[in-house]
């Protein structure tokens, strides 16, 4: 028992590894496709593996068996394998897994296109499903007969035709039936009929008036074996094959004899009473295939269905009623029909029992109604009879989501004819502003995310159907009042702007907005400017692009930003290319001879004052395009400097005569292994200490406190590293580098740290962490007292000119680095600040100060070891002697846990 156990928890491992890679798994076993699956069979075969291990087995099979099954001897002895397993499985206690094998080999037959391969394996296996199903009324073999009637089914989706001669058979099959599978006899059949109606659609009028009624009442050939015309090809019952043959408006001929077709289908209209939904469904989809290619067929026949999936909560079923409406139109729904229809989408549109998914499939319904009359002027078509008292479910109400208001008003928005003239009032306008009232109060409150986007796409909306009408105009107040309250929505308007230029090229609303927000923007006091500096430069930029908005105002407005702010001094390198932006597309797009002075002045206070190198050099380059230039080349420069553009290197040279082709500039390359590593110096406590100078005793506490608690005084942890290269053979390479920038990335506990540049380092004096190595040194200021690890990554430039990147070693900064030492004092004993500081603490928790905590940790350490921590990691915290000086660690602690933190 305990071996058994063990193979079959063995195979299901082995089931999960070849799952996850099939290649690595058989390369482990040290075995191929043909011998893992003979050791699957061989498990199917065994009677010590579990009925469950072998279904998975089976499963296996069936889902990889493209891969394990790799010609057709192969699949041959599988086949022929399973099935003895199958005629071996006790019927009675083993059902469930004899229908999954017949399940497994139906997959391998369709899947490897075995009918034109090896037809007799694919016939002897159909015999046997034949032979399944005939066993009528069995209870028994029910759940075998319901899989071998799918197995069927599946085999003529995938070969259309293959069991027309059988039509008889399966027909009477249905109606002696009586069990709960009836259904599947009833589905099988239908399929059967619905490729026997294409087939004899694609003859035309070479079929014989009685073809039709001979299938359905003659039995033509016995139900088993399966016989193959004569003339068989593997194309006669290819799916492919029917698929590009079939014709979608092709009629059954006249001459051809219907009566016992709907007798059928009548026969089928009656039970479906007694199916589920989703056999209803697919029987509905076939059927309706049938009626519309016979003309003495009536859409009328499907009237009692249309009046039970109206009137369901079966999703599934209320969407036939619109598969119904688009294929037969008014053939079937009356005006009456349609009325109906349209309150119960409306009703459960906006019903709060059903989920937000079926809401929003409902409006789906909506936006694409199935008319009488096809309208091909747009994507959508909402029904015609939705006037003006329907309006009212079309209003966002307070419990609706962001995506139901959107369909919501997307709705509303086509219920109203687009306007003719830009001047005139229109009653959609009013309505149409009105109801954005639920996004807009979210957006006025500054509300980004999924909202600010409802809002966007809904005034898109908007203005491609009322373009020309006054709602452009409502359109261009709203969005110039979000920008004024929240400048913060630049990139969702100019978002906006570029789908309406792209909707509507020759559209003057882009221009007209982006004038308004620039004079809005210039006309900005400063200090608003500052505090949304991005999202102005954003405008600004597109602004610029602009040939119709003058840029002369934009340039005296950045000249005047730097210079009456600290933008320079701080060189931030954002700021600096969203400014370098504007200056380029201003070259780019305007004529430099009318913004000559304005434009060069800026360029010059920007390669002169501005504190970052490679905004400096971008301005230099700028400006001597500018003075050196014509306005003509310099657009054709300017507009083939783009990385398509660009192909071979060139000299500035070669850009100034024209003849200058940009070479494609090197992206950053990542090392995936460091190069450079950063070791931990000596930490230096002068550095942290504060100075408190007084001339007694009683002023000591509070000219602490002041110090501390000014708003200037920031609690640094200061830590030197070496930097020094690494010792890998793939980093050897590197011996020289240039232009570092270290950049480490702070959590949400600590304040953001600038990076830190080195012009050079060598492997001949930086090898090796010593003093003869660059030393860099970190403030880490925080914001809580707590452990932290910074990421540090590493961008520099190779003696071949390459711009590379690596990541370095995290940098840890533990619980021990946060203590700061007594202050240095100058004139009085340590012990009395010392004193002075617990006494303040303990008052504070006398006031219970929630802030005030108080911690007490036992070691059980000897004596020699605590004399030696303390001799060598605590001694700058030593107040009087070595008893004091662990009580004076947790002072300190506390103390600027409270003071500081």
């Amino acid at each position: 028992m305990a071996a058994s156990t063990q193979q079959q928890l063995q195979w299901i491992e082995d089931i999960a590894s070849f799952r996850r890679s099939p290649a690595s798994f058989l390369n482990h076993k040290s075995t191929d496709e043909e011998g893992f699956v003979i050791d699957i069979l061989q498990a199917l075969f065994s009677e010590n593996i579990s009925e469950v291990v072998k279904l998975r087995l089976l499963g296996l099979v069936q889902e990889k068996s493209h891969i394990l099954l790799t010609n057709n001897t192969s699949i041959e002895q599988t086949i022929g394998s399973l099935r003895n397993i199958y005629s071996q499985a006790e019927s009675e206690v083993a059902s469930m897994y004899r229908c999954q094998i017949l399940v497994t080999v139906t997959t391998i037959l369709i899947q490897h296109d075995q009918l034109e391969h090896q037809p007799k394996i694919f016939i002897e296996f159909v015999d046997l499903l034949l032979s399944v199903i005939s066993k009528i009324n069995d209870a028994i073999s029910k759940q075998l007969r319901r899989t071998a009637c799918e197995c069927l089914r599946e085999i003529e989706i995938n070969h259309p035709g293959i069991l027309i001669r059988k039509l008889e058979h399966l027909f009477a099959m249905s109606q002696l039936e009586n069990t709960c599978i009836g259904q599947s006899y009833v589905l099988l059949f239908v399929t059967v009929l619905k490729n026997t109606i294409d087939t004899l659609v694609r003859s035309g009028d070479e079929v014989p008036a009685n073809e039709l009624t001979d299938l359905l009442c003659n039995r033509k050939e016995p139900l088993k074996p399966l016989t193959l015309p004569e003339n068989f090809t593997p194309e006669m019952f290819s799916l492919m094959e029917k698929i590009k043959s079939k014709s979608s408006h092709g009629k059954l001929a006249s001459h051809i004899d219907s009566r016992e077709l709907k007798k059928a289908i009548s026969f089928v209209m009656e039970y479906s009473s007694l199916m589920t939904s989703s056999a209803l469904f697919s029987v509905m989809l076939q059927l309706m295939e049938c009626v519309s290619h016979v003309d003495d067929l009536s859409p009328a026949t499907f009237k009692s269905q249309f009046i039970h999936c109206v009137t369901t909560i079966d999703f599934p079923l209320f969407h036939l009623v619109f598969l119904l409406k688009a294929r037969f139109t008014s053939e079937l729904f009356s005006d009456v029909d349609e009325e109906l229809l349209l309150r119960r989408l409306l009703i459960y549109a906006n019903s709060p029992s059903f989920t937000l998914g079926r809401q929003l499939l409902c409006y789906e319904w909506l936006l694409h109604f199935p008319e009488n009359q096809i309208k091909s002027s747009s994507d959508c078509c909402i029904p015609s009879k939705l006037d003006y008292s329907y309006f009212a479910s079309f209003f966002p109400s307070i419990f609706d989501g962001v995506d139901t208001i959107v369909s919501k008003l997307n709705v509303l928005n086509l219920c109203f004819k687009p306007g003719t003239t830009a001047d005139s009032t229109d009653s959609a306008t009013a309505i149409l502003m009105s109801s954005l009232a639920p996004l807009q109060k979210s957006v006025n409150y500054g509300v980004m995310g999924t909202v600010a986007v409802a809002l966007y796409k809904t005034l898109f909306l908007y203005y491609k159907r009322h373009h020309n009408s006054s709602l452009a105009e409502e359109i261009y107040k709203c969005l110039l009042a979000i920008i004024m309250e929240h400048p913060k929505f630049a990139a969702q308007t100019i978002d906006f702007l570029e789908s309406i230029r792209e909707f509507q090229p020759e559209s003057s609303f882009p221009v007209d907005l982006l004038r308004a927000l620039t004079e809005q923007t210039v006309s900005t006091q400063m200090a608003s400017i500052l505090g949304n500096l991005q999202h102005y430069l954003m405008i600004l930029e597109r602004a610029a692009q602009e040939k119709d908005i003058k840029p002369n105002t934009i340039l005296l407005f950045l000249q005047q930003l730097l210079v009456c702010s600290d933008l320079c001094n701080e060189g931030s390198w954002t700021v600096g290319n969203s400014i370098l932006g504007v200056c380029k597309h201003i070259l780019q797009c305007h004529n430099t001879d009318l913004v000559f002075r304005e434009l060069g002045d800026l360029l010059f206070l920007l390669f002169t004052k501005y504190n970052e190198v490679d905004i400096r050099d971008r301005a230099r380059f700028y400006y001597a395009l500018l003075t050196n230039l014509s306005s003509q080349k310099l657009t054709s420069i300017l507009t083939s400097f783009s990385p398509a553009a660009m192909a071979t290197s060139q000299t500035l040279t070669s850009l100034v005569t024209g003849s200058a082709n940009f070479a494609t500039a090197l992206p950053v390359q990542n090392v995936e292994n460091p190069v450079l590593q950063l070791t931990r110096a000596a930490k230096n406590f002068d550095e942290a200490k504060l100075s408190v100078d007084v001339n007694g005793t009683e002023e000591i506490l509070e000219t602490y406190l002041t110090q501390v608690k000014r708003s200037d005084f920031a609690p640094l942890v200061v830590i030197s590293y070496y930097v020094h290269f690494t010792q890998s053979s793939d980093t050897t390479k590197y011996n020289k580098l240039y232009a570092i920038v270290v950049h480490l990335v702070t959590s949400n506990n600590y304040k953001e740290m600038k990076d830190i540049e080195l012009p050079t380092l060598s492997r001949m004096t930086s090898s090796q962490p010593s003093k003869t190595c660059n030393q860099i040194t970190f403030e880490f200021c925080p914001c809580e007292p707590v452990p932290a690890k910074f990421d540090v990554s590493v961008i520099f430039s190779s003696e071949d000119g390459k711009t590379c990147r690596c990541v370095l070693e995290p940098l840890q900064l533990q619980f021990e680095d946060l203590f700061l030492p007594l202050p240095t004092i100058s004139t009085i004993n340590k012990q009395h600040l010392f004193q002075d500081l617990w006494n303040h603490i303990h008052s504070q928790q006398d006031q219970s100060d929630t802030n005030c905590t108080e911690s007490v940790c036992c070691l059980h350490l000897s004596q020699d070891i605590v004399e030696k921590t303390i001799r060598e990691r605590l001694s700058p915290f030593v107040v009087l002697s070595p008893q004091k000086m662990i009580t004076s660690t947790r002072l300190e602690f506390s103390f600027h846990h409270h003071h500081i933190y």
